[in-house]
């Protein structure tokens, strides 16, 4: 047997490696995607600058049909085949206030029982399209459908189909009434293979300047610049509709002229455009609302016009103008100002005789105090006396100079 001794201090531990460990992993949240519940549509016509909408880009045909909740009903592109047509074809009737359909049978149901009747059985015009709203990055999928039974189709739930495919489900849509002749917008899903990308800035300018006995009519644009960039799925076109709301009064344009096909509803703007396959569009739209405001020139316009002189875009003679009346109301300010420090100088020293003369009321005339208060007394009369003639002066400087003021704004003509 070998010995062997070691003298020092070394590290030493020991390791429980036969021992179960569980390593703490980060929790990922599951992907869901949040529930969406687009507004019924309501009818759309189209804008001052609006021609025919251009064709649907996709080559898809829906099958949209009314849930069980309301009368059932199937439709379908016309180019999709024609369903079967049922043997006992529904009358339908279009009145002045309602739409009356009328079953060609009797229904005859046992008590507790339900039965779901269809009413309309025929193909209409649908076209594919994307509604971009708010601030989503992913438009809504949604069908045209042109309403040309000849009667109004009621409100209801519908249920879509891809009907290029094997039937498959696409999703539900509102329909909020569709008179007959009349167009809506059926949004039945989200597009999350389109993207569409927000910007915004907002600007003010002087819109338009005029002037007329003593009042400034003052016209400023309040601008917002919308930017947009569309970008379509790598592998098929889109037509995609920005909607943009009217707010108020506000006015639309679009940079490089109108879109044709624009339309707007009673709240909105919709601009068409039309994507290739993995095309990127990129879009800027003004939104414009004017304010005006009346200004009168001797009363308050001293902020106003000096706020117009900063304007980049004032017109030269405009701009004259103004700089004139500014000039004139410096004169003005400046004169007035001289003005009254004379007249706080000479109630400085009507102050200062006042208690002087109280005194003068109490010390003995043989005091020698009393000498210096007379002399005193004699100063300040000598200085009013020579602020009189100062103020006579610096009165009629700044008379003469509100007068300039006044003569300039009634001829002021812009």
């Amino acid at each position: 047997m070998a010995l062997t001794l070691q003298y020092g201090n070394p590290v030493t531990f020991r390791q429980a490696i036969y021992r179960s460990y569980f390593v703490q992993r980060p929790e990922v949240p599951v992907e869901v995607l949040g529930r969406i519940l687009p507004d019924v549509d309501t009818r759309a016509r189209p804008a001052a600058m609006a021609a025919n909408d251009a064709p649907s880009p996709s080559g898809r045909t829906f099958a949209p049909a009314f849930g069980a909740a309301p009368p059932a009903m199937a439709m379908a592109q016309s180019t999709a085949e024609t369903m079967a047509a049922p043997s006992d074809q529904v009358q339908a009737a279009e009145a002045a206030e309602e739409t009356i359909f009328q079953l060609a049978t009797a229904v005859s149901l046992a008590a507790g029982h339900t039965a779901s009747v269809p009413i309309i059985d025929r193909t209409v015009p649908a076209t594919r399209v994307d509604l971009a709203t708010g601030d989503d990055p992913h438009p809504l999928s949604a069908i045209r459908i042109t309403n040309d039974t000849g009667t109004s189709l009621p409100t209801g739930v519908l249920t879509l189909y891809d009907a290029a495919g094997a039937a498959t489900f696409v999703g539900d849509a509102r329909l909020g009434g569709l008179p007959t002749g009349e167009s809506r917008l059926l949004s039945f899903a989200q597009d999350l293979r389109t993207t569409v990308e927000r910007d915004s800035s907002g600007q003010t300018t002087l819109a338009s300047l005029t002037a007329a006995n003593g009042v400034l009519h003052i016209a400023t644009r309040q601008r917002e610049v919308l930017r947009f960039t569309i970008t379509a799925p790598a592998d098929a076109p889109r037509q995609v509709l920005l909607e943009i709301p009217k707010d108020g009064d506000r006015t639309l344009s679009v940079e490089g002229g109108p879109i044709p096909g624009t339309e707007q509803t009673a709240t909105a703007w919709r601009l068409p455009v039309t994507l290739k396959a993995g095309e990127v569009r990129r879009l800027t739209v003004y939104a414009d609302r004017l304010v005006r405001e009346d200004t009168a020139l001797l009363a308050d316009d001293a902020q106003v016009v000096v706020r117009l002189l900063n304007e980049q875009n004032l017109a030269a003679p405009a701009r004259a103008a103004l700089q004139r009346l500014a000039s004139l109301r410096q004169d003005e300010t400046s004169s007035q100002t001289a003005l009254n420090q004379l007249q706080a100088q000479r109630a400085a020293i009507l102050q200062d005789e006042d208690r002087i003369r109280s005194n003068l009321a109490v010390v003995a005339a043989n005091d020698a105090l009393h000498a210096r208060l007379i002399s005193a007394l004699d100063a300040d009369e000598t200085k009013l006396d020579q602020l009189g003639q100062a103020i006579e002066r610096a009165t009629a400087a700044a008379d003469k100079a509100h007068q300039a003021l006044a003569d300039a704004v009634a001829g002021l003509a812009l």
